[in-house]
This record gives structure tokens, C-alpha cells and sequence, in this order.
């Protein structure tokens, strides 16, 4: 959530770049990687990414989550070594390009050359990027698609389609297959629901044309709508995260600032804790969990505004006439509207895994 509103962090930070240039760019092989396939790489890891998350039996275990970093780490590498740092940065290595998506949420601009700064509404950054590709396109509604699945998976309602009692859940390793075949089938239905709004709205305006009526709709093809009104998405993806992962935070958070005072486990008390202990009461109170719940309720409906918003603003800039704006825009808005429902009755449903 910092990089939708301060920018790209993780170009700065990230563990490649650094030791990329320092010291494997010397003996990078700068073997041609393959551009006609865009991002497909990037969208096979993030869901591999999701899917350890989801379906594995134990992601939280330290030992099997670190030799899965690590195999990632190597995996990463050798492909700077094989392929060299510019393709690989934009087509596999999936971080990258979704931090680089979210920074364009900033409503801040850094200029280059000591340019100064703009500001202006959140993902106006983002609405600028008229170079996006397919694959991208994709790539935006895989974060979307995995992220809605992450919620999906818990809720009463899925466990009672896989056939799970969800007040006596067998455990993770009960729906592996479950799991990994739902998140798979999850994108592939938002990718067909995404593409189906657009072909109808265009199947609207053509509806409209020939009856007489004037539109320029032969000026706009379906793959410009698509992959212009996937970038709509993004802050859809960003709040889902946020609020599904706010509880989370609140708790791993300070596990975190207690890793940091003691990072070896001898003792140590380098930010000078006395006595600091994890809690989790304000999880036990109605009061702090409604406000909790309020916090993350506002988080989705802000995100899907905004994303109404640059959806209005593609579809608006590319179409002449209010009357063609407002015909495609019915199935897109009841997309929109759906989706808003559905991340709210998210965060309200049951858990039962």
C-alpha cells in the first residue's frame, strides 16, 4: 500500500538491482528473451506465488517458507545472469511489475532532472501509461482474481462447494487440489467476465449504429479497451490487499518489531522493549473489531471510486459523444457495482478455514 502512495519503493530497495550491477551485469550471457510472450512468465510466478500462499499445507512454516525464498532468490538470479536485468525486470520477475503498477497510483511525481513535482488524483499516474501491453492487462486482473480467491477460500460458502464442513475444517492439507484448482479457475472467470463487459459494451454503440444512430465506435477496438480499462482495476487490487491483510499486519506487525529488538534470539533489547509482548484483545472486543471492520469496509469502497473514476476517464476519452459514453458504460458499471458488493460481503462472511 506505501508504493499507491509514495511510488516506486522497491526500485530502491529491492534485493536484485544492487547486486546486479555491483557484480553479475560483467558476466550477464544477454541471452534474447522472447517479447512476443510479454508478461505470461510474470503471471504463471504470481499465481505460483498465490497458489504456495493459499494451497500449501504449511506456507507459515519458517524452514519451508525460506527454502521456498530461496529457491526464488536463485531462481531470480540466474535469470539477471542468463537474460540481463531489463527483460526480466519487466516480463518475469513478478514483484517488479506490480510494484511498478501500484506506484502509479501515487497521486505524487517526482520529475526526473530536478523537474519538480506534480500531484493530482490517485491513479492519475497510471491513466497516463498508454503503452500497456495484453499480457499486462492480464497480469492486473491476476492480481485482482488471486487476491479475490484469497478471501474466497475462507468464507463458509466455498468450503460447502468442495464439500468441507467449515465448523470442523480437516485442515490445509484436505484442499490442496481444491485450492490450486480454484485460483486457477478464479482468473480465468475474471479474465472472461472482464473480456465479456467490454465485447458487450462494444455490441451495445454497434447495437446503437445501426439503427441509425451516429458513433464513432470503429475508432476504438476491443484489445484498446481492454487493456486500457484493466489499469481501472488496479486500486480494486490494491484495497482488496489492504483490507484483507489488515488484521494480519496488525498482529505480524508486532512480531516484527519484536524480530528487530531480538533479531538473533539471545536476548537482545536493541530498541529497548522492556517486557514487549505480541497482543491480539482488541481481536476480542466488538468495539475495536466493528471499527476494524468499518477501516477496511471504507478501504474497498474509496478503491472501487477511484476505479469508476479512471474507468469513466478511458471510456470517455475514447468516445466523442455522452450517448456512446453512457451505453458502454452500462456493462462496465455493473461490473463495477458487483464487484464492490461482492469485496464487502467478503469482508462480512463467515470463516470457516
Amino acid at each position: 500500500m506505501m508504493h499507491s502512495i509514495s511510488g516506486n519503493i522497491w526500485s530502491w530497495i529491492n534485493p536484485w538491482s544492487g547486486l546486479y550491477n555491483r557484480f553479475l551485469k560483467s558476466v550477464c550471457l544477454n541471452v534474447t528473451f522472447p517479447q512476443q510472450i510479454g508478461c505470461i512468465p510474470a503471471i504463471v510466478i504470481f499465481i505460483a506465488f498465490y497458489a504456495f500462499i493459499i494451497a500449501d499445507i504449511a506456507p507459515d512454516d519458517p524452514a519451508r517458507l525460506s527454502n521456498f525464498v530461496l529457491g526464488y532468490v536463485v531462481f531470480t538470479f540466474i535469470g539477471l545472469i542468463v537474460f540481463g536485468a531489463e527483460r526480466w525486470f519487466k516480463q518475469v520477475e513478478c514483484f517488479s511489475i506490480l510494484f511498478s503498477f501500484l506506484a502509479q497510483l501515487s497521486p505524487f511525481k517526482i520529475l526526473p532532472n530536478g523537474g519538480g513535482w506534480r500531484i493530482g488524483l490517485p491513479g492519475w499516474q497510471a491513466l497516463e501509461n498508454r503503452n500497456i501491453t495484453i499480457t499486462q492487462a492480464l497480469f492486473l486482473l491476476s492480481v485482482l482474481g488471486s487476491g479475490s480467491f484469497d478471501g474466497v477460500n475462507e468464507t463458509f460458502w466455498w468450503l460447502v462447494q468442495i464439500d468441507i464442513n467449515p465448523l470442523a475444517f480437516p485442515g490445509r492439507s484436505a484442499v490442496v487440489w481444491q485450492s490450486t484448482f480454484g485460483i486457477l479457475g478464479a482468473n480465468i472467470l475474471l479474465y472472461g467476465t472482464f473480456a465479456i463487459c467490454i465485447w458487450a459494451g462494444l455490441k451495445l454503440i454497434n447495437l446503437q449504429s445501426s439503427h441509425g444512430e451516429i458513433s464513432d465506435v470503429a475508432s476504438v477496438s476491443f484489445s484498446e479497451l481492454f487493456k486500457m480499462l484493466a489499469i481501472s482495476v488496479l486500486p480494486i487490487a490494491a484495497v482488496y490487499h489492504a483490507s484483507h491483510y489488515l488484521t494480519t499486519l496488525m498482529v505480524n506487525g508486532q512480531y516484527l518489531i519484536a524480530a528487530l529488538s531480538d533479531p538473533l534470539g539471545n536476548g537482545s533489547n536493541y530498541l529497548g522493549l522492556e517486557n514487549y509482548q505480541v497482543t491480539t484483545g482488541y481481536l476480542n472486543e466488538i468495539a475495536s473489531v466493528r471499527r476494524i471492520w468499518l477501516s477496511q469496509a471504507n478501504l474497498v469502497v474509496i478503491g472501487h471510486i477511484i476505479a469508476v473514476l479512471m474507468a469513466h476517464y478511458v471510456i470517455a476519452k475514447h468516445y466523442n459523444t455522452w450517448k456512446d459514453v453512457v451505453i458502454f458504460h452500462i456493462p462496465v458499471a455493473i461490473f463495477m457495482a458487483t464487484y464492490t458488493w461482492f469485496g464487502l460481503w467478503l469482508l462480512a462472511a463467515p470463516k470457516g478455514a
